[in-house]
């Protein structure tokens, strides 16, 4: 069956139209100057007037670190309200109309936040407010990084998407993408992500055809210089897939996209490798990226070998393979319950069966070289602290002693929450000090108190774990008899992988407060330091 040949109308034409909507609309406000309530400080008042500088931040986690330094001297709005996903926020118009009052923005790192989120806080044009990527200046105020790494126990093919830094532009300038633009094979494909709660994201689909008169833009995947990005896809029949893609890249926010690749990757769903046309090379297991290439190359797929799967991002040996000369396999166990949700209801009616190639990472799936959740290492806290106060001396000379002033009182209070953790963590035994979490970025947390991490769980709500990474998180578990295990907050009340295995082995389940942080029941750096510090050593040491 051809691509084009329509088998469904896809649920995510309307959430795409709404989204694409209100992109649109916030370009338009932030063209227009649509009014604020406050006013920008380089906005034409007399020299003598001093008007308190404007602060729009992604997250509340960086909000609080404005308003321990800033204080009453300036004025700071998170976008993304206490307990939200920066993953999954949508700017709205009031946002835009703080945006275009604001004299500094901030965000985390380009591939923490969501891309429309991203764009909303580092708008194009001459009168647009600085932008500043904290993680990626953090390097000068020595912060401690730790790479992001994939779970190196599934046992199909990890595929994704990567492209790597072209040319002189930042990560933060540069733009590329990836689009689908037919598929020729007995069924269809459907590529999509899961936020942290389950609901899946339609990347692209052969369900509604592709259409070139909007340049693909249904099906067209933003892989910025220096990411990766995995999905999960999906095949409704067995047989040989014949996948086109093209590649774009612009050197600049502006700038009119190059085609710099065109490509058809050719995947075997259920049958064998050597069903495939010509000779080639089957990739059945590691981790594979389609990606784009340095210049020349087009597109390529980046291999890693199997044994090495379980790297992290730092590790840049991947072999590059023309895509002519291989073959994905997707073996026949890859067969499940289509069980996939989206804002608007069931993707494939109930009872469907389809072959998956699940995401490899947490959570949403597009990410970089560093984990941002760096904030659980009190030491990367001063580290933030330092950098917004060198921000707001720069925006606010005559307020730097007062800033000075804030950045040594909040230093000494996050030592003193440090101090008060290690002493409430120094009661864990050493036999105890195991931690099973769902999550990588407590690695910042085992790594400032010396803790060790003995397995993460992939969370049921984001990928279907395979038999062979349900026993190793088992193995985890009663091979080092720990006391409990640490999962995350559901609000929905759902059960994941982690807490399914600790139910069956009478493991208590404890949470922290990790990734973006801060909730409306910790809703400070600091609130939350010593929250986890009480719940581990509650949890492993306590009574």
């Amino acid at each position: 069956m051809h691509a084009n040949q329509h088998g469904g109308v896809r649920n995510q034409v309307a959430t795409h139209t709404t989204v694409r909507l209100c992109a649109v609309l916030l370009c338009v406000a932030l063209g227009l100057g649509i009014s604020a309530p406050t006013t920008r400080t380089n906005s034409g008042t007399t020299p003598d007037a001093k008007t308190t500088p404007v602060i729009v931040t992604t997250t509340p986690l960086l909000a609080d670190i404005v308003r321990n330094i800033g204080g009453d001297n300036v004025d700071v709005t998170s976008l993304v309200p206490l307990g939200g996903d920066p993953e999954k926020y949508e700017p709205t118009l009031r946002d835009a109309r703080y945006i275009t009052t604001a004299d500094l923005t901030l965000s985390h790192y380009p591939l923490f936040e969501n891309a429309a989120l991203l764009r909303a806080v580092n708008p194009s044009g001459t009168d647009a407010p600085r932008h500043v990527s904290v993680t990626q200046e953090l390097v000068r105020y020595s912060a401690r990084f730790i790479t992001r790494i994939e779970d190196p126990t599934l046992d199909a093919v990890w595929l994704g998407f990567s492209s790597p830094t072209r040319d002189t532009a930042s990560p933060d300038e540069a733009r590329q993408w990836i689009s689908v633009t037919n598929v020729n094979g007995p069924g269809h494909l459907v590529g999509y992500v899961r936020g942290a709660l389950g609901t899946a994201t339609v990347l692209f689909s052969s369900l509604d055809g592709f259409d070139e008169a909007t340049g693909f833009e249904a099906d067209t995947l933003a892989v910025p210089p220096g990411a990766h990005h995995h999905v999960s896809w999906i095949f409704t029949e067995p047989g040989i897939y014949e996948v086109e893609l093209r590649a774009q890249h612009s050197k600049n926010k502006t700038a009119r996209p190059d085609t710099v690749g065109q490509a058809t990757l050719v995947l075997a769903v259920g049958v064998p490798a050597h069903d495939a046309p010509n000779q080639r090379t089957p990739i059945s297991g590691g981790h594979a990226d389609i990606s784009v290439g340095e210049t020349g190359q087009g597109l390529v797929l980046a291999v890693a070998d199997e044994e090495d799967a379980g790297h992290d991002h730092t590790d840049h040996s991947h072999a590059s393979m023309s895509l002519d000369d291989v073959v994905i396999t997707v073996p026949p166990h890859t067969l499940t319950p289509a069980d996939i949700q989206t804002d608007s209801g069931d993707l494939f009616p109930p009872g469907t069966s389809v072959y998956q190639l699940p995401q490899a990472v947490l959570g949403r799936s597009i990410h970089g070289e560093i984990d941002p959740a760096l904030w659980l290492d009190p030491t990367n806290v001063v580290a933030l602290a330092s950098l917004v106060c060198d921000e707001l001396v720069r925006l606010d000379p005559s307020g730097s002693a007062e800033y000075h002033s804030a950045l040594e009182l909040y230093s000494h209070k996050i030592h003193r929450t440090d101090r008060y953790a290690s002493a409430r963590m120094s009661s864990i035994a050493d036999s105890d000090r195991y931690l099973v979490t769902e999550f990588d970025s407590v690695r910042y947390l085992a790594g400032a108190y010396n803790l060790t991490i003995a397995g993460t769980a992939v969370p049921r709500r984001g990928i279907d774990p395979s038999l062979t990474h349900r026993r190793s998180v088992l193995q985890s578990i009663t091979g080092h008899t720990v006391r409990a295990v640490f999962a995350e907050e559901d609000p929905l009340g759902g059960e994941s992988l982690l807490t399914d295995i600790a139910r069956q082995t009478d493991t208590r389940v404890c949470h922290l407060v990790t990734g973006a942080g801060l909730t409306r029941d910790h809703p400070t750096i600091l609130d939350a330091m010593t929250y986890n510090a009480d719940t581990i050593a509650r949890c492993l040491a306590d009574q």
